[in-house]
């Protein structure tokens, strides 16, 4: 003879995949107040204040200056003048997008603010003026037919120190090998640490 007995079900039956949360609540008439510590729990995320974001670094990007030894014939003068305006408007608007920079304008006098032209301390001067705690100086060097060198310094001009110091060098003398090397040039000042 057999007999059966009835398993009765247990006081808080897990909840189904998909349904309840992580912490069931109690039934009705019992449980150790669940219900008080998921309202606890919420106010508390509630009061959390967000995280902000860390506030863009101001940065003076200086006119690039810009040298050819190639010795080809022609005058590339302002096919060059041309291509070195437009990577460093592409440079300045590069590190604005990135969010970690906001790109400043010092105003020099003789324009334009370049280290090829101006005294270094009036440059430290007018970028502190224009309110930078960083200055970006450098230029382009073709030395030959198809190789290009790009010289990039960023300089913390509250400490007076380079921070960063970038040579790179590029192939070719047209459109798309300027873009790349601004592209990448653009990447590695980003890449900076933000606690500077």
């Amino acid at each position: 003879m057999t007999t059966e007995h009835a398993v009765p079900p247990p006081p808080n039956p897990p909840p189904q995949a998909g349904e309840g949360s992580i912490l069931p609540l109690p039934q009705r008439g019992g449980g150790p107040g669940w219900g008080s510590i998921h309202l606890f729990l919420l106010a508390l995320v509630l009061l959390i204040p967000p995280a902000r974001a860390a506030e863009p670094l101001p940065v003076a990007v200086l006119e690039l200056d810009y040298a050819d030894t190639s010795g080809e014939p022609g005058d590339t003068r302002q096919l060059h003048a041309a291509r070195l305006a437009h990577f460093t408007e592409a440079l300045r608007a590069d590190l604005a997008k990135s969010g970690k920079f906001k790109v400043v304008t010092p105003s020099c006098d003789p324009a334009p603010c370049a280290a090829g032209t101006a005294d270094p301390s009036d440059l430290f001067a007018h970028a502190r003026q224009a309110g930078a705690r960083f200055m970006i100086l450098g230029g382009v060097h073709k030395m030959s037919t198809l190789v290009q060198w790009a010289k990039v310094q960023m300089v913390d001009v509250v400490d007076d120190k380079v921070v960063l110091d970038k040579l790179v060098t590029f192939r070719g003398d047209d459109d798309e090998a300027w873009s790349r090397a601004e592209n990448f040039i653009a990447g590695e000042i980003s890449a900076y640490p933000a606690g500077g």
